[in-house]
């Protein structure tokens, strides 16, 4: 545990009641007192010390529960949150995490210099420390679960969510595949791609591998089941924004990806590949042609998709557990 940040009395206390300036909350806001219990990780930062910051965020998440690649997320995270305070602050902030039931709460504070005291001239927050696409607060938006920011006259705070994955053993990351006995209108073969266990990093590059040959060898609209996925890092994302560009460079190519009620809908939303991507809660959405009981297959086609379509398919090879 690191405790070298006394308090300062010119950082905010967010559970004092102090009335703050205009404020802007993105996804689901985190509660804004802060925990009774002490953090365990409290640290003061500036231009010189993002290192050691980055290498105790990583070492602190991991600690608490996190996979390697979604802690990799949160020190994303947290090092863009203390870059905007050097560069639109004060040049100097604190860092705090928590571990609480089930989520990682992490809070950045800058110190209000003088010169940030003032709100900015049409009073959004979010101007004090940039929101544009690809940059800092975008980011951050779309890797954390709940995000919520705040700026009064002793600076700004932002305070940050993240979800622990259940505690054990990680399942191991599985793709499994079966074909639909009634193709589409046009007589395209259905091909269903179930996901489980964790997508990572590693995850995310064999689903991205196995989908696109599957779209290529049998010309088959792909559906991609995403329902049982336990847990998830921006890599894994970054597979379905891959996907989405194969779809989009061949017109061709049909996926339509189903959600359920997976945390991954709103990450999607706020990265826009919901817009770009045919997104469905249930396989029921699809019609009747496909049975979620998996009875209503093509005939010498068996669960584990060792024949698909008009020829074998080559099986990713079992990897064991995502890493």
């Amino acid at each position: 545990m690191t405790h070298d940040a006394p308090h300062d009395p010119r950082r905010p206390d967010l559970g004092s009641g102090e009335k703050s300036e205009p404020s802007s909350t993105v996804g689901a806001a985190p509660e804004q007192a802060e925990p009774p219990e002490p953090p365990i990780l409290d640290q003061v930062f500036d231009g010189d010390s993002l290192y050691a910051l980055r290498s105790a965020v990583e070492a602190h998440a991991v600690a608490a529960g996190m996979p390697q690649g979604r802690a990799e997320d949160v020190v994303i995270c947290v090092h863009e949150l203390a870059t905007n305070a050097i560069r639109h602050g004060a040049g100097t902030g604190r860092a705090r995490l928590w571990h609480l039931s089930r989520r990682l709460r992490c809070q950045v504070d800058d110190d209000g210099a003088p010169s940030a005291a003032a709100p900015p001239p049409d009073g959004d927050p979010t101007d004090r420390w940039p929101y544009r696409r690809g940059h800092g607060l975008w980011l951050i938006r779309c890797a954390a679960d709940a995000v919520s920011l705040r700026s009064d006259r002793t600076g700004t705070h932002v305070v940050l969510t993240f979800a622990l994955p259940e505690p054990g053993p990680r399942p191991p990351f599985r793709l499994t595949t079966r074909a639909v006995r009634d193709g589409t209108p046009a007589g395209r073969p259905r091909l269903i791609l179930t996901a489980t266990g964790h997508l990572d990093r590693k995850a995310g590059a064999e689903l991205l591998g196995t989908a696109t040959d599957l779209m290529t060898d049998s010309r088959a609209e792909l559906i991609l089941d995403l329902r049982a996925v336990a847990y998830w890092d921006t890599a894994g994302i970054a597979a379905l924004s891959g996907l989405q560009h194969r779809v989009q460079q061949d017109p061709s190519a049909r996926l339509t990806v189903v959600l359920g009620e997976s945390s991954l809908r709103e990450r999607l939303r706020h990265t826009g590949l919901a817009d770009r991507l045919l997104l469905v809660a249930d396989l029921a959405d699809l019609g009747d042609a496909v049975d979620q009981d998996g009875a209503d297959l093509c005939d010498g086609v068996d669960q584990d998709g060792a024949d698909l379509a008009d020829g074998p398919a080559e099986r990713p090879e079992d990897t064991g557990p995502a890493r």
